[in-house]
């Protein structure tokens, strides 16, 4: 495969939950177990637990050119009184990050995005999200997605 070319049955998901102390998100987990399950390669990158920031990212992205990457929004604030930390920010940086670096589709999911969709595909500058459970939906979209399939009929799909 050359470096221009994508896997069409690869994708990335990516945690985005850069907060202290680091929260395992299992949700991945699962959206990985479903994607496996149609058939694709699920690669799970925990930016809580890398090493480095962006370089686990960006080595990933030297070697792999996924269909589609699959960004959880946890959170849109730290639910913490005293700091009332917002996060999208944070997770903007992460999205622009990536869009230098491919022109893949960037979905976004998890709860904190499911809370407020639309707003977040604004401020973020995203036109993909999948809102409520993930698993399916996901799913359903990588495969019609690969397929050359109308993507957009997904259910559960924000556009």
């Amino acid at each position: 495969m050359t470096p221009l070319d994508f896997d069409p049955k690869r994708v990335l998901l990516l945690n985005s939950n850069l907060m202290r102390p680091p929260v395992t998100p299992v949700a991945l987990d699962y959206l990985a177990s479903s994607l496996e399950m149609q058939g694709f390669q699920a690669d799970i990158l925990d930016l809580c637990f890398a090493t480095s920031w962006p370089g686990e990212l960006d080595q990933y992205l030297k070697n792999h050119l996924p269909l589609a990457i699959g960004l959880t929004v946890r959170n849109s604030d730290d639910c913490y009184y005293q700091s009332q930390d917002f996060i999208i920010p944070r997770i903007g940086e992460i999205v622009h990050y990536i869009k230098q670096r491919t022109k893949r589709p960037i979905i976004l999911g998890g709860v904190g995005f499911s809370v407020m969709p639309e707003r977040i595909l604004e401020f973020l500058d995203l036109d993909l999200g999948i809102w409520g459970d993930g698993e399916w939906a996901l799913s359903e979209f990588m495969l019609r997605l690969s397929e050359g399939n109308e993507p957009y009929r997904s259910p559960g799909l924000i556009y």
